[in-house]
C-alpha cells in the first residue's frame, strides 16, 4: 500500500530479472516490481494475503517527459504514516472500483472477452506510437 492523496492498494509482483519491453518500448527495468490491480480478484482469494504498508515515496518530475521512469529526476524523498481510515479507504476504493461483486465479475468477463478476441486475432487493433503519447503543457 502506498500513495500520497489516497492510499494505493495493489498487488506487487516478483523482482524482474531483466528489462521488459513492448516492442521497442521499455516498460520495466531489471529490478522493478510490476504493480498489479486487484479489481477482478475475488475477495476470498485475498483473505490470507499479507498487507504491507510502504511509507516511502518520491516526488519526481512529470512522467510525460519521454524519459524512462528510472531516469526521472527525484525532487524529494518522503516518508509518511497511514491512518486506519486511509488503509480501509484504499482497500475499499480498489475493491469497489467497478461496483459490486456482481458488477466486477461482469466487467471481468467483458475484459476477458476482449482479450480472447485479441489472442484469436479477430479484434480490430489500433497501432500506438509511444512517441506521440507525451502531453504538451
Amino acid at each position: 500500500m502506498s500513495g500520497v492523496s489516497r492510499a494505493d492498494f495493489h498487488g506487487i509482483g516478483f523482482e524482474l530479472k531483466e528489462d521488459q519491453f513492448d516492442g521497442d518500448w521499455k516498460m520495466y527495468s531489471k529490478g522493478d516490481r510490476i504493480r498489479w490491480g486487484l479489481d477482478f480478484t475475488a475477495i476470498k482469494e485475498m483473505l490470507d494475503l499479507p498487507i504491507r504498508l510502504n511509507s516511502e515515496f518520491k516526488i519526481i518530475e512529470e512522467w510525460n517527459t519521454g524519459k524512462e521512469i528510472s531516469e526521472l529526476k527525484t525532487f524529494v524523498d518522503c516518508n509518511r504514516d497511514f491512518t486506519f481510515h486511509e488503509v480501509v479507504e484504499g482497500i475499499m476504493w480498489e475493491l469497489s472500483f467497478y461496483g459490486s461483486d456482481e458488477e466486477r465479475m461482469e466487467k471481468k468477463d467483458e475484459v476477458m472477452a476482449i482479450k480472447a478476441e485479441i489472442d484469436a486475432g479477430t479484434a480490430e487493433l489500433i497501432e500506438v506510437n509511444h512517441d506521440d503519447l507525451s502531453i504538451e503543457p
